[in-house]
């Protein structure tokens, strides 16, 4: 939720829509596809809007193409239980202004959260422990 006014809460993750905090940037993929993906299953798996490409070529049948989607997985094997994909890091930027943030980028890998703030001379950064601090009130910053 967009979470400015208080009408909307992404507890216990913090921020909302833009923000460059977990409760702006992690929200469910949902997949549903009779007769191929058990219902009522859920999964922790981490993943980013570049599987998508990968994963529709190999549901329709077709090769993978990996000049066209160097930074996408195949999300299929998980979807069928039959097997997880890799820990890997997954990279964002975010390089709008907007109602309530700047420029960002941030990078996840394993339980750790980089973000790079872009609207500040300093060249500041914040570095969360995502299975610590799922919240990410406790930051370590620093400057470049």
């Amino acid at each position: 939720g967009l979470s400015l006014r208080g009408i909307t809460s992404n507890y216990p993750l913090r921020g909302g829509k833009s923000f460059s905090f977990e409760g702006g940037t992690r929200v469910p993929f949902i997949a549903s596809w009779k007769n191929k993906i058990n219902a009522n299953q859920s999964n922790e798996t981490r993943v980013i809007g570049t599987d998508i490409y990968p994963t529709i070529l190999a549901a329709a049948g077709l090769p993978q193409d990996k000049e066209q989607h160097k930074d996408g997985k195949n999300l299929m094997p998980v979807f069928l239980n039959e097997k997880q994909l890799e820990s890997r890091p997954l990279y964002f930027h975010f390089p709008h202004y907007t109602h309530a943030t700047s420029p960002y980028s941030s990078i996840i890998d394993g339980d750790y959260k980089l973000i790079r703030y872009y609207n500040d001379a300093e060249g500041r950064y914040a570095l969360f422990n995502l299975n610590t601090d799922i919240s990410e009130e406790h930051f370590y910053t620093g400057y470049c």
